[in-house]
């Protein structure tokens, strides 16, 4: 009984699409990245235009609060152009996230197919060995192939063994 082997049309897709899906997981990965330290410079930044105002309102000098207020101004839009950045990093992040789903149910997708193909295949192969031990019984015991039945010397040759 020779077995044959498995083999998958689609499978060169297959690989493709599981190549897709890595790169799009790791796309995925650097962009949460990107937008967790966007984040974090964005509060370091808004941390720093707080302090600065804080010491601002605490001075003294009504000339310090006067020279300080470019300073503070400066601070403040440079949190907020921090806060801007981490809004995109974050859509950035969300957008790869999506098409990471996207191409893992299209890997999966292919996965699928690859396991109903083998079950097609075992089922096919279960059926072909089945037909091949029919024909081994029927050639082995002297049936005839067209009908499945004894020959008929076959049955004489049976019947004066058990009389």
């Amino acid at each position: 009984m020779g077995r044959k082997k498995f083999s998958f049309r689609l499978e060169r897709i297959a690989r493709v699409r599981d190549a897709a899906e890595r790169e799009a997981r790791a796309e995925m990965g650097r962009e949460r990245r990107a937008a967790d330290l966007a984040r974090e410079r964005a509060e370091a930044a808004a941390l720093a235009a707080r302090a600065a105002l804080d010491q601002l309102a605490d001075a003294p000098d009504p000339r310090a609060r006067i020279a300080g207020e470019p300073v503070v101004a400066a601070l403040a839009a440079r949190a907020a152009a921090q806060r801007e950045d981490a809004a995109r990093a974050a859509q950035a992040a969300v957008e790869a996230t999506e098409r990471w789903r996207e191409a893992r149910v299209e890997a999966e997708a292919i996965v699928k197919l690859r396991g109903k193909a083998f079950e097609r295949f075992v089922a096919e192969a279960e059926k072909a060995d089945e037909v091949e031990r029919d024909e081994q019984t029927m050639q082995r015991f002297g049936a005839d192939p067209g009908t499945g039945r004894a020959a008929p010397r076959a049955l004489k040759t049976v019947g004066k063994k058990f009389r």
